[in-house]
């Protein structure tokens, strides 16, 4: 998805869920290999969001440095990553993830 629609869902999502809710969700980072390839060749079509090559109609937004982080700062954070994972389909090395558990206080 987009950013702006990413951005648009965070806030659903914020303004919905109910007291002690918690909220588990992945995305792709900054650190991505993908990421920096589209940095340097791509144009983005949103602030780090491209579409992708090799999927017709994909679109990739991946998540700034600590943003995921920020977007929940009013919200008890269980677990928090943002790094290299290995690809669990083994396609590639490695992917940058931005992991986060939290709950809603």
């Amino acid at each position: 998805m987009r950013k702006s629609e990413f951005e648009n869902m965070i806030l659903s999502i914020k303004r919905t869920i109910k007291n002690n809710g918690l909220i588990i969700m992945s995305l792709r980072n900054y650190l991505d290999p993908e990421f920096l390839e589209y940095s340097l060749t791509e144009k983005p079509i949103e602030p780090n969001t491209y579409v992708k090559k090799d999927a017709c109609c994909k679109i990739r937004y991946y998540i700034e440095n600590n943003r995921l982080r920020d977007l929940f700062v009013n919200f008890e954070i269980l677990y928090y990553f943002e790094g290299l994972s290995p690809d669990k389909y083994q396609e590639v090395e490695y992917h940058g993830d931005s992991y986060i558990i939290c709950k809603k206080v």
